[in-house]
């Protein structure tokens, strides 16, 4: 009986070693003749979409009176907003903080910032330009929106695999008889972001005779779009 449960054993051992000679022997093609590769395809397109910071910054000796203040500015900024409807705007917040004398609270100082979003240029412009007096400008830059991006890269990522098989042909050409296969394949979106400070043609703070919003003017940049597939492929020698 125990020849037996000994002899039971070794046969285990033996299929559990054939059975790994038979895994390496079927993952065996993959651990040779492999070449890792990658392509690209990018395009640059305009910026399409205007990102900007306003605010407005007031003290008080009050803080409840400051807080009505506050308020009193930004309901006029949104009310103004309605106006332009092609421009998204939204609260960042409002913080108030204390002003030392002597380390006694003196005072209070407090900001409220909106956060601009548009692809009509001209009617940001045209806002920012009504807000001119109520707000400041403090932080503005440009990029590309989702959905031009979105168009882009479905345009690039077709360029960006053929891109890919022309290169695993000619190392296939090069290094075997010209056949492959492609063993893995990722593909990325690779878009990039340049933000650009506005140019303007006059000061935010500059009004003309008739006290009117002088309307700024913008250079929204390029930024470049691109789409990268990355893969591995055996080639036959």
């Amino acid at each position: 009986m125990r020849h037996l449960s000994r002899s039971l054993l070794a046969m285990a051992v033996i299929g559990l070693s054939l059975s790994g000679v038979s895994s390496i022997t079927q993952a065996e093609p993959l651990n040779y003749h492999l070449v890792e590769l990658s392509a690209e395809a990018k395009r640059t397109i305009s910026n399409d979409l205007l990102q900007a910071t306003l605010y407005v910054e007031d003290s008080h000796g009050q803080a409840a009176e400051l807080a009505q203040r506050l308020n009193r500015v930004a309901d006029e900024a949104l009310k103004k907003a309605k106006r332009y409807p092609a421009v998204k705007i939204s609260s960042q917040g409002q913080n108030t903080w204390p002003i030392y004398d002597k380390r006694k609270i003196s005072g209070w100082r407090g900001r409220v910032e909106f956060r601009l979003e548009a692809t009509e240029h001209d009617q940001a412009a045209a806002l920012i330009a009504d807000l001119e007096g109520q707000l400041q400008i403090a932080q503005l830059g440009f990029s590309i929106s989702d959905a031009a991006r979105k168009k882009v890269e479905q345009q690039l990522t077709p360029e960006a695999l053929k891109a890919f098989e022309e290169r695993a042909q000619l190392v296939a050409r090069n290094l075997g008889n010209g056949k492959y296969r492609i063993v893995n394949l990722t593909v990325l979106n690779q878009g990039q972001f340049y933000a650009h400070r506005p140019v303007r043609a006059m000061s935010m703070a500059a009004k003309v005779a008739d006290e009117a919003a002088v309307m700024p003017t913008f250079a929204a940049g390029d930024s470049e779009v691109g789409v990268q597939v990355q893969g591995r492929i055996q080639y036959e020698p």
